[in-house]
């Protein structure tokens, strides 16, 4: 479920931490190997858009070494494979940009693999330093993990905790892979991340910073700052904190507050050509509060909204990150124009482990997109989600989970539903 990953508990994905080795020879011999098979079937019908369906099969290899004075290595290997001849409508793509309605395979609905992460890790005190193909999980640059294979990265990675209660990042991301996010014509191979963010011809990369202090009781304060080569500049900020309900007896409670920031040059060489968008100056602001009960029942209240000076579509998403608040699982801010726009979402989810069922979780949300009806074509959307997920408790690691989601428009036969089965295993 998507909304769960962004509330950017795990500000940066290191991966799984090495035992320490005493020779090189150790190093190795005392490695691990990981990794998750995966399945997905996804079917999509829509009212102006030809139906598609997809099954594949794939998932992920990888081994880590152990840490020697330090240093460490890894490597993992990833994989998609269409089953029985993917229905071939999904090779015609999405709003006429090359790809499959599913993502679950490549540009041109091939099954394809990749080496993935191949990287070199040391680390010395409360510094890490981390090169090479690697998982992300930042505001503008995150895995978006729904399909087979997540968005991937070439970066330099630094993180410090020297100062109390505060964690410093700095990186410097070269190049993405990324069929679901990434707007390069070979999104399934490494490109550089101006061309992942449709600037034709380009092979900038992107540095950001960060700051994230929890030095306040139950509080976190991020500030993050990304650049690509002074074209395009974004900021994301947040607050959030955690209290025990004084109302309700057991339920505790978060909140947060976030900003969000764009501008680009509008002289940029066809930025984000998907949305014919030469420029872009505009953000958005967003608050949510979530509760979880001793009970089993949690629930969210969730608010975004996108200042009027966007010219058409969005940037948000172009490098895999998501963060808005106001979110359904399928459905993102960048599949429309939101300038001008409020979006609401409700949800509520309940624990079954509370009555007896082990692994058993669901989760019901809906998400209001109020836009901006003076905008030609646009009209508002509503968005229904259904997620049941069940970690197989007779099988360990091996997970399962269905959604369904609803969209529905105001405008005339404009309505889509999608339904997206997952099983996975882990080792």
């Amino acid at each position: 479920m998507k909304f769960a990953k962004l509330s950017l508990a795990a500000i940066i994905a290191l991966g799984v931490s090495a035992s320490a080795a005493d020779s090189l020879e150790t190093m190795f011999k005392d490695g691990k190997v990981s990794g998750e098979i995966r399945s997905m079937y996804i079917a999509q019908d829509s009212d102006t858009a030809t139906d598609s369906d997809g099954f594949a099969v794939g998932g992920k290899l990888k081994f880590e070494t152990a840490k020697y004075m330090g240093l460490s290595f890894g490597a993992a290997f990833y994989t998609t494979h269409g089953v029985n001849a993917n229905n071939v409508n999904e090779l015609t793509g999405a709003a006429g940009f090359a790809g499959t309605h599913s993502n679950l395979l490549d540009e041109n609905g091939n099954s394809y693999s990749l080496l993935g992460e191949a990287y070199a890790e040391y680390n010395n005190g409360n510094t890490m330093l981390k090169i090479g193909r690697q998982v992300l999980d930042t505001p503008f640059a995150g895995p978006d993990d729904i399909r087979i294979v997540p968005d991937l990265y070439e970066a330099y990675l630094l993180t410090n905790t020297d100062l109390a209660d505060t964690t410093l990042v700095l990186a410097h991301v070269t190049k993405m892979a990324g069929t679901i996010d990434s707007l390069a014509p070979t999104a399934s191979q490494f490109n550089s991340m101006s061309n992942a963010a449709g600037i034709a011809g380009a092979e900038d990369g992107v540095t950001l910073a960060a700051a994230i202090y929890s030095g306040f009781a139950d509080t976190t304060l991020q500030a993050w700052y990304y650049t690509l080569s002074g074209e395009v500049d974004a900021w994301y900020l947040e607050a959030s904190h955690n209290w025990d309900c004084m109302l309700i007896d057991g339920m505790k409670m978060n909140g947060a507050l976030q900003y969000i920031d764009f501008s680009a040059d509008t002289t940029a060489n066809a930025l984000d050509p998907y949305f014919a968008v030469s420029g872009v100056d505009y953000n958005v602001w967003g608050a949510k509060v979530e509760g979880a009960h001793t009970s089993g029942f949690g629930f969210d209240v969730a608010y975004n909204s996108t200042s009027d000076d966007l010219g058409a579509g969005a940037f948000s998403g172009v490098w895999g990150g998501y963060p808005e608040f106001a979110v359904a699982d399928e459905f993102w801010h960048n599949d429309l124009n939101t300038r001008n726009s409020d979006v609401w979402r409700v949800g509520a989810s309940y624990d079954f482990a509370k009555s007896g069922v082990n692994g058993l979780t669901a989760d019901v949300a809906y998400v209001a997109y109020d836009l901006d009806n003076s905008i030609a074509g646009l009209s508002d959307i509503d968005v229904v989600d259904l997620i049941l997920s069940y970690d197989v408790q007779s099988v360990a690691n091996l997970s399962t989970s269905l959604v369904y989601e609803d969209r529905s428009s105001d405008a005339n036969n404009a309505d889509s539903d999608i339904l997206k089965l997952y099983v996975g295993y882990t080792f």
